[in-house]
């Protein structure tokens, strides 16, 4: 897994297309690609100070490689492990890697929608990757109901209809009565970006 970040606009074009040609090039020797535009920064923290919002941008990139180290390395409920990850990622060219946190009604819909809408992971729509790994956690003490599971089947049915899913489920008391759900995709075309 590869994780690159492009330059800012103001940095000129001539140095935004070496970083391009180094991504193309890196691109080979990865079986998945994290793209971090530095100047979503500037649209995603307009207010911040500068060192605090690439503070923002590590948090955003240290959290998925602990997404893909956690599913790695603990047991689920219904478990998920480094074959799953590397089915999911091999050969899937630019990824997107985020997770979504949610409490109370539609948690299950929150924790979606704040994992498909990761403001640094590219700008890639989710419903046209190729594959999908997911792992929802929760915990003991409030556990996943049937009706929420429903709502992972409408997400899941709103997807391109070709993508292949793998799932788990894993139990953190640690979240309370949150949810979380750890989100890997693949296979989107990285000349759009």
């Amino acid at each position: 897994i590869g994780i690159v970040t492009i330059p800012f606009k103001f940095e000129g074009t001539k140095k935004i297309m070496m970083a391009l040609e180094g991504v193309r090039a890196i691109k080979k020797w990865c079986d998945a690609l994290l793209v971090v535009n530095n100047n979503r920064l500037i649209d995603v923290y307009p207010d911040l100070t500068f060192d605090n919002a690439f503070a923002r941008a590590d948090d955003t990139l240290t959290t998925a490689a602990k997404s893909i180290s956690d599913i790695i390395n603990k047991r689920g409920y219904v478990n998920l492990d480094f074959a799953d990850v590397s089915t999911t990622l091999r050969n899937g060219g630019v990824a997107l890697i985020s997770t979504g946190q949610a409490s109370g009604d539609g948690r299950v819909s929150k924790a979606i929608k704040e994992a498909t809408t990761s403001p640094l992971l590219q700008d890639n729509d989710i419903h046209s990757s190729k594959h999908l790994l997911f792992e929802l956690c929760f915990s003991e003490s409030n556990p996943v109901s049937m009706s929420e599971i429903a709502e992972l089947n409408d997400f899941v049915k709103s997807l391109n209809a070709d993508i292949q899913v793998i799932w788990g489920a894993m139990v953190d008391n640690s979240l309370g009565d949150d949810v979380k759900l750890i989100m890997l995709a693949s296979g989107f075309d990285m000349d759009h970006e």
